[in-house]
């Protein structure tokens, strides 16, 4: 008999089930990509050469966003405090009395919290980029000469005491060789030998 086999449509789909807020941001970065407001590499100029693209714009479609969702965030607070008489206003959870923090309430708590959250999914997920204004990216670079322009300074001076310890090194053998015959008596009639032509040059100096 022939059997047949049911597909599961979660298996088929071949990927973990994704949560709501990494499926947002992945949505929110895909769009941000599409727009060219990420800071992805751009190919121009002769031979395909890639020019970085600036991030600013970057930047401000992700302040756009964290602006629009603190809104959001306060709206539905509002709403369900509302509809569910939670009385998320009507509670101080710390005294006026307390500098700074004074007259907390639920409401300003759970809104704060909600605003942390969505600024670090948006940083996290690269939306907000880490260096919006290449400030570090532009000290990393000149870091990176800086250490570069110093090796290679080193590199060359080191190489051209190598070669002048190497030049005397070959030079001094060659010396010794030239003056060395193997015994004294050859040695004694080279150096008078060398004596007379010296004493020859000076004479026709002074003629």
């Amino acid at each position: 008999m022939a059997q047949t086999t049911q597909r599961d449509p979660a298996r088929k789909s071949g990927g973990e089930p994704q949560t709501a807020p990494q499926g947002g941001m992945r949505t929110l970065r895909g769009l941000a990509q599409r727009l060219g407001f990420t800071g992805q590499n751009a190919t121009t100029g002769v031979g395909g050469a890639q020019k970085p693209r600036s991030k600013i714009w970057q930047f401000l479609f992700g302040m756009i966003i964290f602006v629009v969702g603190s809104q959001l965030a306060a709206y539905v607070l509002f709403f369900l405090n509302a509809q569910f008489n939670l009385g998320l206003n009507s509670i101080v959870l710390i005294p006026a009395s307390v500098p700074l923090i004074g007259g907390m309430t639920p409401f300003l708590l759970l809104y704060l919290a909600l605003v942390i959250m969505l600024w670090v999914l948006l940083y996290r997920f690269n939306i907000i980029p880490k260096d919006p204004f290449g400030a570090k990216a532009a000290a990393e670079a000149r870091a990176r000469e800086r250490v570069t322009v110093s090796a290679g300074s080193h590199r060359t001076r080191s190489e051209r005491r190598r070669a002048a310890t190497a030049t005397k090194t070959q030079a001094e053998p060659r010396r010794v060789a030239t003056v060395s015959h193997g015994d004294e008596a050859s040695d004694e009639a080279y150096e008078r030998m060398k004596a007379a032509q010296r004493a020859r040059r000076r004479r026709a100096a002074k003629r």
